[in-house]
């Protein structure tokens, strides 16, 4: 009916003649702004980036008759309701003047993109967009476009080509292009009474470079999680003098590894932003704009638990491990017993009266018959699908025949119906040498030619053991020869008795100052191997009568060389490695291997040979294990490796306990990060896991800190053997070295944030004991115990030079060593070495308040710079009085004794509230 009325209006009006002035735009403006208001309909828009915006929906009909009453004021025959409104709206805002200035409420106008018509050959259509001022209702104002172009050709005034009412910061604008011309966007704005500031104009742009070279350029923002999927988000650049940037546009992504590619369509918006979405996790992609002859751009979608730091937004984890077997008790022998293990933090700390917390839901079991030998049946049979219920570890199928092979494959499913990864098996019922297949019996000249092959296979085979079995010998006479030395002539100075230089026997010379470089390398990888060679094998020494006339001399020259294997399979660890005393490179250093790549294939690895080693070396409190840098030169990453002491089952066991705790535990910003394991060749078998990569905390033990720190605050600075000797604290630690970095001169002296010393150290021990005890909250939250909670396990993230340098600021810690942790509390391996509660020491279970009260003993190292605590006395202090008396050392020691009490220990949550309270 309002359409009705519309289309009468606007034939009245048009039919009638009406011999008045046109309508003034300083009135029109604000009478336009009154009617949007008055019978506008505001909708929401979402973005390309899935944010809202408003705006007003200005084809309606209420609207459209109250500003045809604006544009007529005159005119009375039409009686309408929103038609007069708009009539009095113009004659109260013509009959009154605004006499003031106001400030513009636009900052600045740009083009946002442009098109070319695809039906009109010179239309170009486009959004503009305009900055408001902070504070501004987007939708508070009407605004006047209008494009102004400046022909580059003539001499001429610069013309309006567009002019058009926008009712909210983001317009449409349409003109006709021409050649060699310019133009600018030119804004007007009004409110309620008139205008709103001057005219604000964009800069000039060029229409010649559009037309010639329309395109978008796009960098890569960041990858974000997006309802259960990742999504990549672009950001585009802003248009300049000589870009602008096209409306619509393709892009064009494709999974590596699938063959197929998606096109996604876009139309730019004011955010400048998109987001494409549905990105599986853990892929590796390539996109790039459809028309576009610059390369593709590679994204790397990470797994959904770096993305976020809860797992309830991720799917869930995939079994662990699956194992078969078939049932032999029974009379039906194809009855096939599928058992599994499995777990999942969200179900371990769920509540089950919650029924609408995100847990396991089920597990999907499919079993696929295989092509089998001599049985043609089994690929005619159907797959058997069964949902298993979340509580289940054990399954049995009835398998059509038990002759076949087949291959099981379990996908695990949550409340919300996200998939894990599938887990896949094979199951081998006949097994007979699959060379079998290719002796056909018809055939009697074919099964001759295969015969002879494979004899002739077999001979190499034993010609490649047998050259290898003489390289091992000759290797093995070289080292023989190598540690009795080689004879070389040395020029001596016959004044100093300085090496000049050396001369091998046939050779030619050597200045001293290379040899004794290949000396110090030489004894420092001697060292690095730790193996015990004969001291005359490394170490230069006269071979006769020094004070002789004969100006030359007899020395011990050692020699290294390099044999690496060149298995392109996998470096065999175990019989590739040569002798330690021949080899000069630590990447081929013996490793006792931890447990077969099978039982943890769900983890990252990565394969022996890709890493170079640096010294191997021993943490304090770590006696089941050493650990040495490790440097990946494909990605040039740095880690630490950590592998077994020795080859006693007991080192092994440790670090396989570990490795189960780190593959279901997810990251954590104060906890050592898990980054897969170093795999390779032991005894001829391959896919052995023989390293644990972690984090490399560069700052080493937080225990090393403290002392550094107690020695050089108790020490007060270096002296001169003038000065008085420093009286030093019963129970001190001895100097560190470090006392060169505080001068006597120094002592209290000012940081540019305005503290002390002692103040900046209390400062940041109060942000460790706030950081371990959220990673302990974690842990607990994951249903594990620690076990090893002390100063000895916990790292400094960053290297220092000087322990009170700018680093302390910005310092993380990080808890690690999680060789004796465990979920069950039944299964707990108490560390004799390690301060235990005394409910442990008096033969209970240890439980998580045990982990408290290590924590406790934690506290009072920090606040008594590393004097031992014995257990039932005072906590004693640093011997640092300054030290002693801050407010945040104060809280340490107040802190530990609540944890150190026989009951009613705080959790970690609760400490966590405690150090966190503080250092806001």
């Amino acid at each position: 009916m309002k359409l009705l009325q519309l289309l009468i209006a606007l034939l009245t009006v048009f039919s009638t003649q009406i011999n008045t002035e046109p309508v003034s735009t300083s009135v029109f403006g604000p009478c336009q702004n009154r009617c949007i208001k008055k019978f506008g309909e505001i909708q929401e828009q979402v973005t390309n980036i899935d944010t809202w915006y408003r705006e007003f929906k200005v084809n309606d009909t209420d609207f459209s008759l109250c500003r045809l009453g604006c544009n007529h004021p005159e005119f009375s025959p039409l009686n309408l309701p929103e038609f007069i409104f708009g009539q009095l709206a113009y004659q109260e805002i013509a009959s009154k003047t605004t006499d003031f200035d106001r400030e513009n409420v636009v900052k600045s106008v740009d083009v946002l993109c442009l098109e070319k018509s695809e039906t009109l050959e010179n239309e170009l259509f486009g959004k503009v967009v305009m900055v408001l001022e902070d504070g501004v209702n987007p939708l508070e104002n009407v605004h006047l476009i209008e494009v102004i172009a400046m022909d580059l050709a003539i001499d001429d005034d610069d013309s309006v080509i567009f002019r058009d009412w926008c009712y909210s910061p983001y317009c449409n604008i349409s003109f006709n292009a021409f050649s060699h011309a310019e133009f600018r966007i030119r804004v007007s704005t009004f409110d309620d009474y008139g205008y709103i500031g001057r005219p604000i104009a964009s800069r000039w742009y060029d229409i010649q470079a559009f037309l010639s070279n329309g395109s978008n350029k796009m960098n890569l923002k960041n990858i974000e999680w997006n309802q259960d999927k990742a999504a990549a988000r672009f950001e585009f650049l802003p248009a300049t003098n000589v870009y602008i940037p096209v409306c619509s546009f393709q892009i064009e992504h494709k999974n590596i590894l699938s063959s197929g590619s998606k096109v996604v369509d876009f139309y730019l918006d004011h955010t400048r932003e998109i987001l494409v979405k549905n990105l599986s996790f853990n892929q590796n992609y390539t996109m790039n704009l459809v028309g576009d002859s610059s390369d593709p751009l590679e994204i790397n979608v990470p797994n959904c638990d770096i993305l976020v730091g809860d797992v309830a937004m991720c799917a869930p984890p995939p079994v662990s491990a699956i194992t078969s077997h078939w049932n032999t008790s029974s009379a039906f022998d194809s009855r096939l017993i599928i058992d599994w293990n499995y777990y999942s933090v969200l179900d371990a700390s769920i509540d089950a009266s919650n029924t609408n917390a995100i847990r396991t839901s089920h597990f999907q079991f499919s079993v696929h018959p295989l092509i089998t030998p001599n049985n043609d049946k089994c690929e005619k049979y159907d797959s058997i699908r069964r949902d298993v219920p979340f509580t289940y570890r054990k399954f049995m199928f009835n398998v059509p025949d038990a002759k076949c092979n087949y291959e099981v494959e379990v996908s695990v499913f949550d409340t919300k119906r996200r998939k894990s990864e599938s887990k896949k098996i094979k199951i081998i019922r006949i097994n007979q040498p699959s060379f079998m297949a290719l002796l056909p019996s018809d055939d009697l000249q074919t099964t001759i030619g295969l015969i002879v092959i494979l004899l002739f296979l077999i001979l190499s085979f034993f010609l490649i053991l047998l050259f290898c079995f003489l390289k091992r010998r000759n290797r093995s006479r070289n080292s023989k020869e190598m540690r009795k030395g080689t004879v070389v002539y040395a020029y001596v100075d016959e004044v100093t008795k300085d090496i000049m230089g050396v001369r091998p026997t046939g050779g030619r010379y050597v200045p001293s100052g290379k040899t004794a470089r290949d000396l110090e390398q030489a004894n420092a990888f001697t060292n690095q191997l730790q193996y015990s060679l004969p001291s005359d094998s490394i170490t230069p020494r006269p071979y006769g009568d020094i004070g002789s006339e004969n100006p030359y001399d007899y020395i011990m020259d050692f020699h290294v060389e390099s044999e690496l294997s060149d298995d392109v399979f996998e470096e065999d660890i175990c019989l590739s490695t040569p002798s330690p005393s021949i080899r000069d490179l630590p990447s081929a250093s013996p490793m006792p291997l931890i447990a077969p790549f099978d039982d943890f294939d769900t983890l990252p690895a990565y394969t022996h040979r890709n890493f170079r080693f640096g010294n191997s070396y021993e943490m304090e409190g770590n006696t089941m294990c050493r650990m040495k840098t490790a440097v990946d030169v494909l990605r040039g990453h740095c880690f630490t490796l950590k592998y077994p002491k020795d080859y006693s089952d007991e080192c092994r066991q440790a670090l396989r306990k570990e490795l189960e705790i780190l593959r279901t535990l997810p990251a954590h910003p104060n906890c050592v990060r898990f980054d897969g394991v170093v795999i390779g060749r032991w005894d001829n078998i391959p896919y052995q896991i023989i390293g644990i990569l972690l984090e490399d905390c560069r700052g080493g033990s937080l225990h090393n800190y403290i002392n550094i720190v107690g020695s050089v605050l108790r020490r007060g600075g270096m002296r001169t053997p003038e000065d008085p000797a420093a009286p030093l604290t019963d129970g001190s630690p001895l100097s560190s070295g470090y006392e060169s970095f505080v001068s006597k001169t120094d002592k209290g002296k000012q940081t540019p944030d305005g503290q002390s010393d002692t103040e900046r150290v209390s400062n940041a021990f109060c942000r460790f004991a706030e950081q371990i005890s959220g990673a302990l909250e974690y842990v607990h939250r994951a249903g594990i115990v620690h076990t090893r909670v002390s100063p000895l396990h916990v790292y400094l993230s960053f290297d220092y030079n000087d322990p009170f340098d700018e680093v302390l600021s910005n310092q993380i810690v990080k808890l690690g060593d999680f060789g004796n942790s465990s979920r069950n509390l039944n299964e707990v391996i108490v560390d004799s070495t390690m301060p235990q509660p005394p409910e442990v020491i008096n033969g209970k279970n240890y439980e998580s308040k045990g982990d408290i009260w290590q924590f406790g003993v934690f506290l009072v190292e920090m606040s008594s710079l590393g004097v031992s605590y014995q257990v039932r006395k005072d906590i004693p202090k640093s011997g640092v009085t300054e030290f002693d008396t801050l407010p945040s050392t104060s809280l340490l020691r107040e802190t530990a004794k609540k944890c150190l009490k026989l009951r009613s220990r705080p959790t970690a949550t609760e400490l966590c509230n405690i150090f966190t309270e503080k250092n806001l």
